[in-house]
């Protein structure tokens, strides 16, 4: 068994979704800081007279890794909907100055603000769909907002927030505002234990301007495999490539609709690794994995 670098680069592109932002009536007291305040309206637009206002959520506060945790099969309080609502959360917590991950769990639709600038934009029905955004804080007092809608059935709203220096190892991206992977990455991020990402026609980093469309993004790590034959599959929108050890084991580079391509490697070590390219403004979405081969 020896370690395998692993070197992933892909380009998705998309469009970005936006919602309207409704007025507030009369209600409650907002909750005191480092606790959310909940605003609930019969609508799946934030507008008009809220219906509902109240404290929300349970961890301790003040806290420097809020965590909202929300899943209604029905209606979530007294005078609001089963169906078709709306809620708007807010919280101040005072953090140290860092890089924090804000992970946001959404069925449907929502989006996620810190000191109103907007960093997680998924307003669209969808089923529980899991997205982040890395954002530099300052050390200081600072303001999320997570607004919310559901449309049907179910409904689940989810944001934790964690310190990056605290993640374990994983996938490092390498995002370029190019097509081919050229220039200087316009950022790096440690993007978790898997490959897994649909930016559902918006940008991998809305905060920081990075384009929702003609980009592509590396992703390398090293791995340690046991020896064997493994098949390497990736599903993309648009192209996917897949190198171990710098060898081309998969190779989909290509503009395509969301396509799953296979292909079997053999050798002491093996490693996934994958591309996309987009020159259209619909979802894109690239997975990757290894697995033995049967």
């Amino acid at each position: 068994m020896r370690l395998a670098p692993v070197l992933l680069p892909a380009l998705v592109a998309g469009l970005l979704l936006a919602g309207g932002h409704g007025a507030s009536g009369p209600g409650a007291v907002e909750a005191a800081t480092g606790a959310w305040t909940g605003q609930y309206w019969n609508n799946t637009t934030l507008s008009g007279t809220r219906v509902l206002q109240r404290t929300d959520g349970s961890n301790p506060v003040p806290s420097t890794s809020p965590v909202l945790d929300m899943y209604w099969e029905g209606s979530p309080g007294p005078g609001v909907n089963a169906d078709g609502w709306s809620a708007r959360w807010t919280r101040t917590d005072t953090y140290p100055a860092s890089t924090y991950r804000f992970t946001a769990v959404t069925d449907d639709g929502m989006r996620v603000f810190v000191d109103n600038v907007l960093i997680i934009d998924a307003w669209f029905d969808q089923p529980p769909t899991t997205y982040f955004a890395d954002y530099s804080l300052g050390a200081g007092s600072h303001t999320l907002k997570v607004e919310f809608y559901d449309a049907a059935n179910a409904a689940t709203a989810q944001l934790t927030v964690q310190d990056v220096s605290t993640l374990p190892p994983g996938w490092t991206g390498q995002y370029y505002a190019s097509m081919d992977l050229s220039g200087s990455p316009a950022f790096t991020r440690n993007d978790g234990q898997d490959i897994n990402f649909d930016w559902g026609g918006g940008s991998p980093n809305i905060a920081t301007g990075f384009p929702a469309d003609g980009f592509s993004v590396r992703w390398t790590r090293d791995i340690a495999f046991n020896d064997g034959v493994y098949q390497f599959t990736t599903t993309s929108d648009d192209g996917s490539r897949v190198f171990v050890d710098g060898q081309i084991v998969l190779n989909a580079w290509q503009d395509q609709p969301p396509t799953t391509t296979s292909a079997p490697f053999a050798g002491p070590t093996s490693c996934a690794l994958a591309s996309a390219v987009a020159n259209s403004a619909s979802a894109r979405r690239i997975t990757a994995a290894s697995l033995p081969a049967s």
